[in-house]
């Protein structure tokens, strides 16, 4: 009797093994497919500008820039092609750890052919090629690869994932922007309100969270705080990423997780505004935690 419940023991072992396996190389095809998508519309001057990496991601320490680029509906800002969020992401596999360091978007600095601009105006003159030549003539770090994020599709890819959860320092009443309502109603709204404390979002209200720059109830906040929200953002979405839950859906959300990383066409090239220089302030980062590059005063 003893032996017969050890076979069906090993039988049972067995077969979940082989059914994680059989899961697992479904989950990485499906995710695969969405990178290999994702590549193809990577113009070839971004892949260029990249400085090539040796060995493998998972084995050797990378640099990896995010660009969050924000299309929105709104009429009076439709044809704005600025990166909106620029943040670096260093990879530590020897120590197990990301490094976050965002770069302030009204940053003055010298953008190659353009003189002194503001580093967000990079993407808006030349793509993600002179955005990633922007950053590594600012940081003097090698950037090994590039993530384009479409904002207005981030909010799908956290839905996908069943929302996030953020924990909130304040309490927040923000500046009067993407109203949700009609005309007359959005005459008399007065923001997006978010409570203190750990909050539930689904994408829309992540999406709007880490767009808030002004925060009614606290004057003290500005964009530097943004940058706060945005990384808290990424940081649930890689929580997320990276759970169990997220591994058993993966084989059907695989190739969804990557539509929201997709590049836009740049506009044709605006002209400059004053070049007057400024010094521009080179970017730090420290172990373990996350730091901002901001302008300095004028």
């Amino acid at each position: 009797m003893k032996r017969r419940w050890g076979r069906w023991l090993l039988t049972a072992i067995g077969v979940f093994i082989l059914l994680v396996i059989i899961w697992s190389i479904a989950a990485f095809l499906s995710f695969r497919s969405g990178v290999k998508a994702a590549n193809k519309r990577l113009p070839k001057s971004a892949k260029a500008a990249l400085t090539k990496q040796d060995g493998l991601l998972l084995t050797h320490s990378t640099n990896i820039l995010l660009l969050g680029t924000d299309h929105s509906t709104n009429k009076s800002r439709a044809t704005e092609r600025h990166s909106d969020s620029i943040m670096l992401v260093h990879t530590d596999p020897d120590h197990h750890r990301l490094v976050y360091v965002s770069i302030m978007r009204d940053l003055r600095v010298d953008i190659p052919g353009y003189g002194s601009q503001k580093i967000n105006a990079g993407y808006q003159f030349g793509g993600p090629a002179l955005a990633i030549k922007t950053v590594k003539s600012v940081t003097g770090l090698p950037i090994n690869h590039v993530v384009l994020i479409d904002f207005s599709r981030f909010k799908q890819l956290i839905d996908d994932l069943g929302g996030v959860t953020i924990n909130i320092p304040h309490k927040i009443l923000s500046n009067r922007f993407d109203c949700p309502y009609n005309a007359a109603k959005c005459a008399n709204w007065k923001g997006w309100r978010f409570k203190k404390g750990n909050v539930h979002l689904d994408g829309r209200k992540a999406l709007v969270y880490s767009r808030i720059r002004e925060n009614q109830l606290d004057p003290r906040e500005t964009d530097a705080t943004r940058i706060i929200r945005q990384q808290q953002v990424m940081q649930a979405i890689t929580s997320k990423l990276t759970s169990p839950w997220t591994f058993m859906k993966l084989p059907f959300i695989g190739g969804d997780l990557m539509k929201p990383t997709r590049p836009s066409s740049p506009s044709s090239p605006s002209s400059p505004p004053s070049r007057r220089r400024r010094r521009p302030l080179p970017s730090s980062s420290s172990r373990g935690r996350s730091r901002w590059c901001r302008s300095p005063s004028p």
